[in-house]
C-alpha cells in the first residue's frame, strides 16, 4: 500500500508548480530516503570496479555517503511538507536535485558517457 501511494505522488508531483505538489513532493521524498543508500552503493561500486579498483572500498564509500544523501533528502522531504504553503525556495523548487531520488538528473552538456548524475544542491534562495 505505502509503496502505491509513493508511486502516486511521485506521478502527480514530478513537477512542483503549486502547494499541493510541493507537498507530494516532500511526503515522496521522506518516504523513499532510504532508498538514497542502495543507489549511492550502486554508483560507488560502478565508479571503483570500472576504474580497476576494490569494488568493496566502492561499497563502502557508496553506503557512507548514501547515509549522507539519505540525512539531505529526508531533510528536502520534511522542509518540502513544512513549507508547501509558501513559494520558498523560488516556484516552489526542491532543495536537492533531482527532485526524486531515482529520477535522473537533467543536464545540458551531450557527453557519450553514461555514467550515473551525481546530485548537486540547488543555488541559495537568497541570490
Amino acid at each position: 500500500m505505502a509503496l502505491v501511494s509513493v508511486f502516486l505522488l511521485n506521478k502527480i508531483a514530478l513537477a512542483a508548480d503549486n502547494p499541493t505538489q510541493k507537498f507530494g513532493r516532500g511526503v515522496a521524498n521522506i518516504v523513499t530516503a532510504p532508498v538514497e543508500i542502495a543507489k549511492q552503493v550502486d554508483q560507488e561500486w560502478k565508479k571503483s570496479s570500472e576504474n580497476k579498483k576494490n569494488t568493496g572500498i566502492g561499497v563502502v564509500k557508496g553506503f557512507v555517503k548514501g547515509l549522507a544523501f539519505t540525512v539531505g533528502r529526508f531533510s528536502s522531504g520534511l522542509w518540502d511538507v513544512v513549507t508547501f504553503p509558501f513559494q520558498t525556495p523560488k516556484d516552489y523548487e526542491p532543495l536537492m536535485k533531482p527532485d526524486y531520488v531515482l529520477q535522473k538528473e537533467e543536464t545540458t552538456n551531450t557527453k557519450s558517457n553514461s555514467a550515473p548524475q551525481e546530485v548537486q544542491p540547488l543555488e541559495s534562495a537568497t541570490k
